[in-house]
C-alpha cells in the first residue's frame, strides 16, 4: 500500500500530509505488472443513509472497486469481486443490516438490489452485507485540523510545529468549561473577532510568548490578534501528549453542536432539542450523544482492565488465604504436644502464638521482597504509555506490602489462637 504525500518537518516531527490524484491508480495498475491492485479511499464521511421511511446517521467511505478484493473483509452476502463495480452500489456492515431490515434480515429474499438514499440526493443499490469490524473511538474535542500556515513576530525561520486549529462559535469556551487563564474569550460586542484567536498554553510556550494577548497572528494569511489564553486541554487521549491548539471564531465552519443542559432537565432538552431540529432539518434524523458515553468508550478497555485485575487480585487473595488457613491448621495439629509441653514450661499464649505465625509471616515477607521489584517494573511500564499518568510511589508498595503481611496475619491467627488455648492436659495425653 503507497500513497503520494509531501513529507515535512513540524517542530522536530516528521509528519506526512497525504495528496492522492484519482487517475494514480489506473496508472499505476497499467504502467507496473508487479502491482496487482490499487484501491483508492476517501476520508471518513459523515453521511445519512435512508430506506423507505427510515433514515440513520453513519459513517462511511468511498472505496475503489477492488476493496474487497484487497483487504479481504468477511461478506455475509455479496460477491467481493463484483460488490463495488458499480459506481453506485453499496456495501453495508451487519449490524446496520439488522437496523434497517431487523434480526432476520439474511431472510429477506430481495436483500440485494435493496435501493439507499445518501444524504438525500444520491440513489445507490445495496450489493454486500459485510462483517461488523472493530473501529476506534476518540475524544469528541477532536475536530480541529492540523496545520503549519502559522505566523507571529520572531518566528524562526526553521519552525514547523504543528498546530491544531479549533473552529468554534461564540460560548465554546464556557459550555466545555475550558479554563481562560487571562485575557478575554469571543463576544459579539466585538466586531473584530472572527479575525482574533485565542490559543493555550501550549502553543503560548511553543510561539515564546508570556503574555500573548494583543500579540499579532497570522492563520492561513488571515492577519488577527491574539485574545486571550486558555488553559491546556486534552483534544486526545492521555495516551497523547496535549497539542498546541489555536481556536478561532468561524461558526460557518463547524459541525458539532455542543449543548450543556442543566441538572435534570435531560429529558425535557432532548425533547425541545429534537423539535427545533426537526423544524429546520426535517428530512434528516436528529441524533445526539453525550461527552460523559465518548469518554467511557474512549477508555472502555482501561476499565476492563482495571475490573478483572480487581476481581483476580480478590480472587487470589481468597484462595492464598485459604492455603494459609490450612497450612496453620496442619502445623497446629503437627506441633499440638509441643505447644502443650510449652505452656506448662510457662509460655505465654501470646508468645505461642508468635512463634506459630513466625514462619507463615516470614514467607510472606519472602514472597514480598520478590515480587514488588516484578509488580513495579510492569505497572511503570503500563503507564509509560500514558503521557499523563500518575507514579508508583513508595508508599504504594509499602501499604501493599503491610496490607499483605496483615492478611496472612489474621488469617493463620486464629489457627494459633485456637492452638494455644487448648488444655495442655488433652495435647499431652497419650493416644
Amino acid at each position: 500500500m503507497g500513497q503520494s504525500a509531501i513529507t515535512a518537518n513540524f517542530g522536530g516531527t516528521v509528519g506526512t500530509l497525504s495528496s492522492m490524484p484519482e487517475p494514480l491508480g489506473d496508472v499505476l495498475d497499467e504502467a507496473y505488472p508487479e502491482i496487482t491492485h490499487t484501491v483508492l479511499m476517501s476520508w471518513e464521511i459523515n453521511m445519512v443513509l435512508t430506506h423507505e421511511n427510515q433514515a440513520f446517521r453513519s459513517e462511511g467511505r468511498y472505496f475503489g472497486s477492488d476493496f474487497f478484493t484487497v483487504f479481504k473483509l468477511p461478506l455475509l452476502v455479496g460477491d467481493p469481486a463484483t460488490t463495488l463495480l458499480d459506481p453506485e452500489s453499496i456495501a453495508i456492515s451487519e449490524s446496520l443490516a439488522k437496523r434497517y431490515f431487523g434480526d432476520d434480515w439474511r431472510l429477506k429474499d430481495d436483500l440485494l438490489g435493496t435501493t439507499f438514499r445518501v444524504d438525500n440526493r444520491l440513489d445507490v443499490s445495496l450489493t454486500a452485507v459485510f462483517e461488523d469490524v472493530a473501529i476506534s473511538s476518540q475524544n469528541p474535542l477532536s475536530i480541529g485540523q492540523d496545520t503549519i500556515g502559522i505566523q507571529w513576530d520572531g518566528k524562526a525561520d526553521n519552525d514547523n510545529t504543528l498546530y491544531s486549529m479549533l473552529s468554534v462559535g461564540y460560548d465554546f469556551i464556557e459550555t466545555v468549561k475550558i479554563k481562560l487563564r487571562d485575557g478575554r474569550v469571543f463576544s459579539p460586542d466585538f466586531g473584530t473577532d472572527p479575525t482574533n484567536y485565542i490559543i493555550n498554553e501550549k502553543a503560548a510556550l511553543s510561539m515564546g510568548m508570556e503574555d500573548p494577548a494583543g500579540q499579532p497572528l497570522t492563520v492561513w494569511d488571515e492577519k488577527g490578534v491574539i485574545i486571550g489564553r486558555v488553559k491546556d486541554f486534552h483534544m486526545q487521549s492521555l495516551y497523547s501528549p496535549i497539542e498546541p491548539v489555536i481556536i478561532r471564531l468561524a461558526p460557518a465552519s463547524t459541525g458539532i453542536l455542543f449543548i450543556r443542559i442543566a441538572t435534570g432537565q435531560t429529558e425535557q432538552a432532548l425533547t425541545v432539542l429534537e423539535a427545533v431540529y426537526k423544524k429546520f432539518n426535517p428530512e434528516y434524523p436528529f441524533t445526539f450523544r453525550f461527552l460523559a458515553d465518548e469518554y467511557e468508550q474512549t477508555y472502555r478497555s482501561e476499565t476492563v482492565i482495571g475490573t478483572l485485575a480487581n476481581l483476580s487480585a480478590i480472587l487470589t487473595i481468597l484462595i492464598a488465604c485459604l492455603g494459609l488457613f490450612g497450612l496453620a491448621s496442619f502445623t497446629a495439629e503437627q506441633r499440638r504436644k509441643e505447644i502443650g509441653i510449652r505452656k506448662v514450661l510457662g509460655a505465654s499464649i501470646t508468645k505461642i502464638v508468635m512463634l506459630l505465625s513466625r514462619e507463615f509471616i516470614l514467607l510472606v515477607v519472602a514472597a514480598y521482597v520478590v515480587s514488588a521489584p516484578i509488580a513495579y517494573y510492569v505497572m511503570s511500564d503500563w503507564l509509560t504509555g500514558f503521557t499523563f499518568h500518575t507514579e508508583i510511589s513508595i508508599g504504594i508498595l509499602a501499604g501493599a506490602g503491610i496490607g499483605s503481611v496483615l492478611t496472612a496475619w489474621l488469617t493463620v491467627s486464629y489457627q494459633a489462637i485456637r492452638a494455644a488455648t487448648t488444655n495442655p492436659v488433652k495435647s499431652l495425653q497419650s493416644e
